[in-house]
């Protein structure tokens, strides 16, 4: 395993405020997710049942190098709300 990789993810997600750590399960986040949802009229395809993930990629053309971050949302149970609040 590539812990440089690990490290500048981890490096990251500790160094924004835009991502918190949560003692939650996957699923109470599902049902969470699924619980506004519904209360807002929002309705997913089947197959959104996953969390967004991160990952980044070397910007080797900078001095000094820098990262680009990238969070896929494809199949995420958030994705619909984030398609709304795009287009709003």
């Amino acid at each position: 395993m590539n812990f440089f990789y690990l490290d500048i993810l981890s490096n990251e997600l500790k160094s924004v405020q835009t991502y918190q750590r949560v003692y939650t399960s996957e699923m109470e986040v599902f049902a969470l997710h699924d619980s506004f949802n519904n209360k807002h009229g929002i309705e997913l395809e089947d197959n959104f049942n996953n969390l967004p993930t991160i990952h980044w990629l070397p910007k080797v053309h900078k001095r000094p190098y820098k990262f680009s971050y990238i969070v896929n949302s494809r199949s995420c149970s958030t994705k619909e709300l984030s398609v709304r609040m795009t287009f709003v």
